[in-house]
């Protein structure tokens, strides 16, 4: 039954996924919680613009799909990282006690997690599909994984340290796994 019903729901995410984009003008892509549209443009120089409306994708040949997508996923990687390094020196003087040394931070697409922990490396990794989410809820990732460096695991004592740090750290999960 178990196998069963787990088949089932797997089957029910599937069908309800949305279509990947065509990267075409007048599709939406979320940059920080906000769906923006889509506009596509052809130039001399590929490049990305986005403000609060609109997101600007100029490339040498609009008909080129894998060279609209290699164009977004650079971006994209450029304002995660910039971003997440931000949120992470922001939150570091909390850890400093427990880290030794300010950790090295890895980017990349990941299929089922937004952020990963290697304590004894001193490293932590982010999903660069980070930059669609909210701030705040960057910000909960960041705080998830650097508590990491307090407690390996997802224990009890890890999620009271975690509220220590992020006293609303519940509702930005809940947001980030859009509940």
């Amino acid at each position: 039954d178990f196998i069963f019903n787990a088949l089932k729901k797997y089957e029910e995410i599937s069908k309800n996924k949305p279509e990947e984009n065509k990267l075409i003008t007048g599709e939406k892509i979320k940059i920080l919680g906000i769906e923006r549209k889509l506009i596509v443009e052809q130039g001399n120089k590929n490049f990305v613009f986005c403000d609060k409306n609109n997101f600007v994708l100029t490339v040498k040949n609009i008909d080129d799909f894998e060279l609209k997508k290699k164009v977004i996923e650079k971006w994209e990687k450029e304002q995660a990282t910039k971003l997440v390094t931000e949120i992470c020196e922001a939150m570091y003087p909390y850890f400093k006690n427990y880290v030794s040394e300010f950790p090295q931070i890895k980017f990349r697409r990941m299929t089922s997690r937004w952020g990963s922990c290697q304590p004894n490396k001193n490293i932590l990794t982010f999903n660069v599909m980070l930059l669609e989410a909210p701030v705040e809820c960057i910000e909960y990732v960041v705080a998830h994984e650097f508590t990491h460096f307090l407690e390996a695991n997802h224990s009890k004592s890890f999620y009271n340290k975690l509220e220590e740090i992020m006293p609303d750290w519940k509702a930005r999960k809940n947001k980030l796994n859009g509940r």
